[in-house]
């Protein structure tokens, strides 16, 4: 068969893996809500616990404490695991974080009573937030390079660019839905964001679960990519996975540092706003995302400048190269 010829999702052995790409996409969209919905959670304790800006950066922490603790397991299990069970097991951690937030919530209701402090309560939440971030690493390893082999090599970094598209998407979405339950009140007007905070990410669970199922029947091939560069003749022994793991060898793309972007815009957002002015809470009330309209219509530029950056990848590429080359293009 003529590589030229080829689609973008069909492997050189002649399989179509468009759904498989489908599937692997979702990855990107469920870790965008749930970087999301963290900034809003922030902004929620602060209010209800009655933290100041510098406590409730525990949030953060717990979150990207997350994925310091399994960013080197994550790449070594992933090898040993393969795609597909790599995956799974990455989403049933996050379904177990998100499960986790019935009983912290729990936790939490036992605050009004005495029956706990506050900062007992800060901590059970946090550490769901810590569990979930783990499970978001192994996705975040296994699929930014997974999709840059679902096809032929030619098209990789468009593949790349075009499921980290996704994540725009889910970072609309992410504080919305975050708001509406965190910042929910009853017909009184009284908060009830502390009884419902466990609903989305019960939600993201739930979800999570229903993707491993599909991920466990559909087929996802663990596709090895030929050492170009054999680095792996030039490791020493036993040492070619610390080198450079097979799943950032996959196509040649550079890596993004799992949760690398998302710390650094959700630390800038929340910490050098003035105080006020990043009141997510309020800006719910009456449809009030729409007073961020110019915040809001820079994330759908951005979703939009991907799509039209994935079209220009593929196809208005170098001449008789068509595409960006996957070995120098950066995905993100």
């Amino acid at each position: 068969m003529n590589n030229d010829k080829k689609g973008l999702f069909i492997t050189d052995d002649g399989q179509n893996l468009t759904f498989t790409f489908i599937l692997v996409s979702s990855l990107f969209f469920v870790w965008a809500v749930c970087n999301g919905m963290i900034d809003v959670m922030d902004k929620h304790f602060q209010e209800e616990l009655h933290l100041s800006k510098s406590q409730s950066a525990w949030v953060q922490f717990a979150h990207y404490l997350g994925y310091f603790l399994m960013s080197m397991p994550a790449g070594w299990l992933a090898t040993k695991l393969g795609y597909k069970r790599g995956i799974i097991a990455g989403l049933l951690l996050v379904a177990m974080g998100g499960f986790w937030f019935i009983p912290a919530t729990s936790i939490n209701a036992m605050v009004h009573t005495g029956g706990v402090s506050p900062n007992m309560a800060f901590v059970a939440f946090l550490a769901g937030v810590c569990v979930i971030a783990t499970g978001l690493t192994f996705l975040e390893t296994i699929a930014n390079p997974y999709t840059t082999v679902l096809g032929t090599k030619r098209y990789a970094a468009t593949r790349i660019n075009l499921a980290q598209s996704c994540n725009g998407v889910g970072w609309i979405f992410g504080p919305i839905i975050g708001s509406v339950y965190f910042y929910s009140k009853n017909e009184a007007g009284q908060s009830t964001g502390s009884q419902n905070l466990y609903i989305p990410y019960v939600a993201v669970a739930a979800a999570a679960i229903g993707i491993a199922v599909i991920f466990y029947f559909a087929n996802v091939p663990d596709i090895k990519a030929p050492d170009d560069y054999r680095l792996d003749d030039a490791a020493p022994d036993g040492l070619e996975d610390v080198v450079e793991p097979v799943f950032q060898r996959q196509g040649r793309v550079p890596r993004r540092e799992p949760g690398a972007d998302e710390a650094n815009g959700q630390l800038h957002g929340e910490r050098m706003q003035p105080r006020g002015a990043y009141d997510i809470g309020r800006q719910v009330e009456l449809y009030g995302l729409l007073r961020h309209r110019v915040g809001a219509a820079a994330i759908v530029a951005l979703v939009v400048g991907r799509y039209a950056r994935h079209w220009l990848s593929s196809a208005h590429g170098p001449r008789g190269r068509p595409g960006l080359d996957p070995r120098t293009a950066a995905p993100f």
